[in-house]
């Protein structure tokens, strides 16, 4: 494999991100980061997002992840690195949420959907604005959240067909439904959130709702 050993590295790190076992993953990217120069700067703040990233999945939202977020803004900002930028943001604005800044973390996440030009990144960083504004108790906002996301996910299964396209448009169109039956919780978005992200990283899967809605 060329690259060397921080390419062995990153593959298995990402590996078992998409499998599912954070804390794994959590090591291996600690050791790559480790392992990766700090003066090849766009390497290191790769690195640095991956840990960071998955820091903030395990909600270990400690002085240290804050740090790395706001070093990671910094940073990508002067090197005019736009994307890196918006996840950092993104980063931040669960960060927010899991502290239990709800207000704070529902304009946060407000912002970097703004920025977010790509619609399956738009999609998943919506899923999370929608817990968000749950959590705050703010249902109204929550549910044209919920409305829009899934306008969006059906309008990109008719133009790009695929079955991960249409599973992602099923999630959606479930959440809309239970939005609008009253009977959604900012867990049970969660709970579709972390769907989207395995039918977006790994093979597509059979959709199948937490619990069918006629039985709620």
């Amino acid at each position: 494999m060329s690259g060397g050993p921080n390419a062995v590295l990153t593959a298995r790190a990402m590996l078992l991100y998409r499998l599912g076992d954070l804390r794994a993953a959590s090591r291996t990217f600690a050791k790559l980061l480790d392992a990766t120069a700090q003066a090849d700067r766009e390497a290191y703040l790769n690195a640095l997002s991956n840990l960071t990233w998955t820091q903030v999945e395990l909600r270990e939202a400690g002085s240290e992840v804050a740090h790395s977020i706001d070093l990671l803004i910094d940073e990508n900002l002067a090197l005019g690195r736009t994307i890196q930028v918006v996840r950092a943001r993104w980063m931040k604005a669960r960060m927010a949420a899991a502290h239990g800044q709800y207000d704070e973390a529902v304009e946060l996440v407000a912002t970097v959907m703004a920025q977010t030009e790509d619609r399956d990144a738009y999609i998943r960083i919506g899923l999370d604005a929608t817990e968000t504004l749950l959590l705050a108790e703010r249902h109204r906002e929550a549910l044209q959240v919920a409305r829009e996301l899934a306008g969006i996910a059906m309008t990109l299964d008719q133009r790009e067909p695929s079955r991960r396209r249409a599973l992602t448009a099923q999630v959606l169109a479930y959440l809309r439904e239970a939005a609008q039956r009253d009977i959604w919780t900012a867990d049970l978005v969660a709970d579709l959130a972390r769907y989207v992200d395995r039918i977006t990283r790994q093979r597509p899967f059979d959709f199948v709702p937490p619990m069918p809605l006629d039985d709620m």
